[in-house]
């Protein structure tokens, strides 16, 4: 009878254990879902934003092309003026060599 009491006690102990050990068990797997379910919205919060950044930089590469176009014209505009000046100071320096050379022959 003795030896009864103690197996059912043993029993109960053990019992209590598997109860225990299955309560941790439960709380462990509900902090691995909270931490997955954590983990996931950061995922996808991550990847949302990551979008957003690559419309923000297409955008802004556009707008940084557009103002390099717009300068590439200035540039043209300002380098053809150059040009044409430096050219028409030749012609016009052309022109007076040809006059001084006619005036300096008509002197001699």
């Amino acid at each position: 009878m003795e030896k009864l009491k103690i197996e059912v006690e043993n029993y109960e102990l053990s019992r209590e254990e598997v109860k225990l050990k299955q309560k941790e068990i439960d709380v462990q797997v509900e902090e691995k879902h909270k931490l997955y379910k954590k983990k996931k919205e950061l995922l996808g919060e991550i990847e949302k934003l990551e979008g957003q950044d690559m419309n923000v930089l297409e955008t802004e590469v556009e707008a940084y092309q557009t103002e390099l176009d717009a300068l590439k014209t200035r540039w043209n505009d300002y380098e053809s003026k150059i040009t044409d000046e430096i050219n028409n100071t030749k012609t016009k320096l052309m022109d007076m060599k040809v006059e001084y050379g006619y005036k300096n022959d008509k002197i001699k």
